[in-house]
């Protein structure tokens, strides 16, 4: 059923018109930019041209990296503890990234985000993942440039209120997620899948809230999805009427009621004790404070004792008439601490789940510069000239002249007869070939190129094209690392990016895993090892008993790791140190040890065979060496020296 008369919803939308109307330039020139790099024909304003050398998908293509950037954290505030749960941070990220189609999702962001001057990642916690033992796990798409609307005049999600997404999405599957029946909407018909019957665009608006949280209102058509003022809290169902918690399988409160809504819960009460990773308990029960930080005591009742005897002291109990009819403990009041249940404070995430990727930061923009309009002026030209030039080519041709009463047989349809008035024509048949000079066309056609690629800072050696002006393997490093260097800033954003996406992961990891999570690591030694992330392991107590979640850790990328995906890079740099003895003695068989070690975290073939090999070796040695140090020598056997003999890799 629409909702005609909602006001929220009429105001929300309002908002979302605003916004979109404000960034309708923006959207308007993404259209051209996906033509540009598509190679159309109808690029930009006047007639559609007839060639096509598309240069921005060529540029662009040539830019494409690969390599997703790994995490790296660090504690703001370094202790022996918070340095330990960086290394479980850093852990748990790799293997989300590894869970994820991050390969799929950086491939198209590279491209997206060149073309359209930016893209989003969005975070989600989706709860419908779920294993033997724990329930939801993080969740990332990649968001289009024209599915984001932000607030008007507004251009860091930091700063604004409130952002706008659109999504496509079946009608059964709105349906199935939300319970509204959506088959009256259609989709917007702004969208490119406007002649669609079965889709329906859904607008979801992220806010502020004014708590500092964050608030979500969805849409579609005019059908009202979300209203959830505190997006990010937990929520439990309680009844309508009195405010009870729904009792698990029961669909009737015991009042009554059979009116259920959802409202937050700030508080986690604990039952037992927490055991964290270190060892270390979170109490069931705590001590009661008051709001000054002081605790709170409370009388209770305890047998009173002899000073003297150390025996329990006892009353007489005396009937009406004064006789003596027994006796009773005496009583004495002492006060103690009053303790309570724990509280742990849910966490909130506290920020938008929209994180943006600039291509080159550009001011007052939403997004960054696209590649596109950068090169657009020399594509432009670049397409009328060509046209031109084939135009004219097509237009060259032989021809030849002839009387007009004269018959010849022409099939050759690229020949054209000219007809004369009489026999002394005849000195007029002879054959004419019309030729016209490009080369000045094609000349500025390969200038308009060049100049192309030197604003994009793209070299013939950054292509993998033949490069004469770089002789050596030397001089092409440096053209390459020169090229490298200009286009650094879209590195650097990207790196900014994945810093804020890996930071929000972990904020969602803190918020909603609420069971411990195992994931894998590697040991110093090329072992796999277990690490926990425990979101428990990231509470902290304040002087006054409150507990808070420690989420001070700075989140960027390993520029190291940069190289993980250039094998030989890594070789050489692994060979070079064994070189300089960075392992050790070059003669000593634990150095050649550790290097296949390296070797083998790196997945060098064969390297695990080798690894086993001098391992072997080595027990087999250490076992040699006790026996010769108790039994001495083998008759005929000369003592054995260090690692002589040992075969050790060859450089």
């Amino acid at each position: 059923m629409r909702d005609y008369d909602n006001e929220r919803l009429r105001e929300w939308q309002e908002k979302y018109e605003q916004a979109r109307s404000a960034y309708a330039d923006s959207l308007n020139a993404f259209e051209g930019y996906a033509k540009r790099y598509d190679g159309a024909h109808d690029q930009g304003p006047g007639k559609p041209v007839s060639v096509v050398w598309n240069i921005t998908k060529e540029l662009i293509e040539s830019q494409i990296d690969s390599k997703i950037p790994q995490p790296k954290v660090v504690p703001q505030r370094p202790t022996e503890k918070s340095i330990r749960l960086a290394k479980v941070i850093e852990d748990m990220l790799r293997n989300q990234i590894d869970r994820l189609p991050m390969e799929y999702i950086n491939d198209e962001d590279e491209r997206t985000s060149k073309i359209m001057g930016g893209s989003g990642f969005l975070v989600e916690w989706d709860n419908s993942i779920k294993t033997h033992d724990t329930v939801g796990d993080i969740s990332v798409r990649l968001m289009d440039a024209k599915q984001m609307i932000p607030q008007e005049a507004v251009y860091l999600t930091k700063n604004m209120d409130h952002l706008f997404l659109t999504f496509e999405d079946t009608k059964a599957r709105i349906k199935e997620r939300y319970g509204k029946d959506v088959q009256g909407d259609s989709v917007d018909p702004r969208s490119a899948d406007a002649t669609s019957e079965d889709l329906v665009t859904q607008v979801v608006c992220y806010y502020k809230n004014k708590k500092g949280g964050l608030g979500c209102y969805s849409w579609a058509g005019s059908t009202e999805l979300i209203d959830d003022d505190d997006f990010e809290a937990r929520k439990d169902k309680v009844c309508a009427a009195c405010g009870k918690t729904q009792p698990q399988g029961e669909n009737e409160c015991t009042c009554g009621s059979k009116e259920w809504e959802k409202r937050p819960r700030d508080y986690e009460i604990l039952a037992e004790d927490v055991i964290r990773s270190d060892g270390s308990v979170i109490p069931a029960m705590s001590p009661v404070r008051d709001e000054y930080g002081e605790y709170v005591y409370e009388d209770y009742q305890v047998p009173a004792i002899d000073m003297m005897t150390g025996l329990p002291l006892f009353d007489y109990v005396f009937d009406d008439a004064g006789n003596i009819i027994g006796d009773t403990p005496r009583m004495e009041t002492r006060q103690r601490v009053k303790m309570e249940p724990t509280k742990i404070p849910y966490y909130y995430p506290r920020s938008f789940p929209l994180l943006i990727r600039k291509n080159i930061s550009a001011t007052n923009q939403f997004l960054g510069s696209s590649d596109c309009e950068a090169i657009a002026d020399f594509q432009d030209s670049i397409n009328r000239i060509l046209s031109k030039v084939t135009k004219k080519v097509l237009k060259a041709g032989s021809y030849i002249t002839k009387p007009s009463d004269l018959r010849m047989n022409l099939s050759d349809e690229d020949v054209v007869p000219i007809e004369v008035e009489s026999p002394a024509h005849m000195e007029m048949i002879k054959p004419i070939s019309l030729n016209f000079d490009y080369g000045a066309e094609v000349a500025l056609v390969m200038q308009m190129y060049e100049m192309a690629k030197s604003v994009m800072g793209i070299t013939d050696s950054f292509q993998g094209k033949p490069d004469r002006t770089a002789q050596s393997g030397r001089a092409k490093e440096a053209q390459i690392a020169q090229a490298a260097g200009r286009i650094r800033s879209k590195q650097v954003m990207k790196n900014a990016a994945y810093a804020d996406l890996y930071e929000t992961m972990f904020k969602f990891m803190l918020a909603y895993a609420d069971e411990p999570r195992t994931y894998t690591s590697t040991g110093y030694n090329g072992n796999q090892i277990q690490q926990v992330f425990n979101r428990y392991d990231f509470l902290e107590q304040d002087e006054y008993g409150n507990w808070y979640y420690d989420d001070q850790y700075l989140f960027s990328v390993d520029e190291t790791g940069m190289h993980g995906n250039n094998t030989a890079f890594l070789l050489e740099d692994l060979r070079t140190d064994l070189k300089i003895g960075a392992y050790g003695p070059r003669d000593d068989p634990e150095t050649t040890l550790s290097y296949w070690q390296e070797k083998e975290i790196m997945g060098y073939p064969n390297a695990k065979r080798n690894v086993e090999r001098w391992q072997n070796r080595l027990e087999a040695m250490k076992r040699q060496a006790q026996m010769t140090q108790i039994h001495g020598p083998p008759q005929g056997m000369p003592p054995m020296m260090g690692g002589g003999g040992i075969e050790v890799p060859q450089m």
